[in-house]
């Protein structure tokens, strides 16, 4: 295998787990709520959303094996900015496809750090196919 598509690979990789703990950590904490709440989660719901904190937490404990303390203390920064943004985007933008829209763009004016990671013009049709349409049902775009 080429060094360059094992590189993007591992990027991809890494990436996706700092992805799934940050998921696991949101997930924790939800979970966490509802205790202090005293709301219940129905048990075969809370079996799901506990698999999702193990999974990560799997993912953490592979990651403390091939890391040094100081990438661990990366990678845990990591997930803590990862759990951060994405409640942000969240909160920010909701289900409002034009907001991400707005965001993506801006977050495109920047160059790409992991060119492994880089989104193509597919990737963004897909995800923002329901813009794409809109604009085009209201002529805002010519087809």
């Amino acid at each position: 295998m080429c060094i360059n598509k094992l590189e993007h690979l591992n990027q991809f990789t890494n990436t996706l787990i700092v992805g799934a703990c940050a998921l696991g950590k949101l997930v924790a904490k939800m979970i966490h709520e509802h205790n202090d709440a005293k709301v219940k989660i129905p048990f075969t719901e809370k079996r799901e959303w506990n698999s999702i904190v193990w999974t990560s937490k799997y993912f953490r404990v592979c990651a403390m094996d091939k890391l040094t303390k100081d990438e661990l203390k990366q990678f845990d920064d990591n997930v803590e900015l990862v759990s951060f943004l994405l409640l942000e985007l969240i909160a920010k933008c909701d289900s409002n496809d034009m907001r991400l829209w707005k965001f993506h763009n801006l977050l495109k004016s920047y160059p790409t750090t992991f060119g492994a990671l880089q989104p193509t013009i597919d990737d963004e049709v897909d995800a923002f196919e329901s813009i794409f349409k809109k604009m085009t049902n209201d002529n805002i775009i010519d087809e």
